[in-house]
């Protein structure tokens, strides 16, 4: 896992702010900065109405079925690291359920669309193919990349001391720093990259990006791209380079024409959430209330089989993301295809300790 992810792990936990979180990714990202809003000519090609607009009905092609489950990789369990100071660190475990092509197609239907949008700089290039979101813009989209380093650098954990969880990693040889995820409306999207083992080669790397919108209005439309670093030095602090000069590449603006819907869940207490194929979000102000006064307790759903998938805990973390929204409300990205007929229930550790336990509304 790299040192993105760790930062947003430990960040997510404590609940810090969006701000304390950049200024420390800042100082792991060589002087490149996640930006936030269109840069004007993206905000023209809006306004130019240049847009991509999703078709109601697509054919899923081989490499979408393979966005939910292992992408080649076995089970991770837990482990623990002795840092660089001496502490120690305990990793979350992470199992991967596979997904079959009939289960795809079946739960997901026609909400599969082609996106077929690419930008290239510094000899990088991006493609999106395929998206699907759902209605609490959750969304899971399939991307290659092409680099002039090729794809060995940009797979596995930057140090072997931690697992490898198949996050997307920026090799020093390459000026490139980052995915971009960001709403037409210059709103921000929490989103994560991971590598498609069983599809990349020694030149194309296939991946898949799990992003929720946090601030964004999906409806608004999405853009996608790449940013990195220069040889251009844009400060110096005595000889020494303090930033070097950023670059970005941008898609043009895709709108999602089709969402998957998903099933109502309700607590005693009053509270609501909203689960998908996808994800779950917590509606607020449960949010609120979970921010001011939280206690770990878990997320897990059970399912009418008589399992259960456990999203979340004090020693696994079987989703990509989570994140709050402006209004309160918490969402969790799945790492697996859910079927949101089959939840029959939901616990989640709620405020002042005590579990809350959620059922189907209707």
């Amino acid at each position: 896992m790299n040192e993105r992810e760790l930062f947003r792990q430990a960040f997510d936990g404590l609940h810090a702010s969006e701000d304390t979180y950049e200024e420390v990714l800042m100082k792991v990202s060589d002087g490149y900065q996640p930006r936030r809003g269109l840069t004007r000519k993206a905000l023209a090609l809006v306004l130019a109405g240049v847009l991509a607009s999703g078709g109601t009905t697509y054919a899923i092609t081989s490499g979408f079925f393979g966005a939910f489950g292992s992408k080649g990789r076995e089970d991770i369990p837990t482990a623990t690291i002795i840092d660089d100071k001496g502490g120690t660190i305990t990793t979350p475990a992470m199992q991967f359920v596979d997904a079959s092509e009939e289960e795809v197609a079946r739960i997901l239907g026609d909400a599969v669309q082609h996106v077929g949008l690419s930008c290239e700089s510094h000899g990088n290039t991006l493609t999106i193919d395929d998206l699907v979101m759902d209605e609490q813009g959750v969304g899971v989209a399939t991307f290659t990349l092409t680099s002039p380093q090729g794809t060995s650098g940009f797979i596995g954990s930057y140090d072997e001391s931690y697992p490898d969880y198949g996050f997307l990693r920026f090799p020093e040889d390459s000026c490139l720093r980052g995915i971009i995820v960001e709403g037409a409306d210059g709103g921000h999207y929490d989103h994560y990259e991971v590598v498609d083992l069983t599809l990349t080669t020694e030149d194309v790397l296939h991946g898949v990006i799990y992003l929720g919108a946090m601030t964004a209005d999906p409806a608004a439309g999405l853009v996608f791209g790449m940013g990195g670093v220069g040889d251009e030095v844009a400060e110096t602090d005595g000889g020494e380079i303090v930033d070097r000069e950023s670059w970005d590449a941008l898609t043009d603006v895709f709108v999602p024409s089709v969402r998957v819907t998903g099933t109502e869940l309700k607590s005693e207490e009053g509270y609501l959430a909203h689960v998908s194929p996808l994800g779950i979000t917590f509606a607020a102000p449960f949010g609120e209330l979970a921010i001011d006064a939280w206690v770990p307790g878990g997320t897990t759903l059970q399912m009418s089989d008589g399992s259960t998938y456990v999203v979340e805990d004090d020693d696994n973390l079987n989703t990509y993301c989570s994140y709050y929204t402006e209004e309160g409300a918490l969402t969790l990205v799945f790492n697996r295809l859910v079927d949101p007929a089959q939840v029959t229930g939901v616990t989640i550790g709620g405020p002042g300790g005590e579990p809350l336990e959620f059922s189907p509304a209707g």
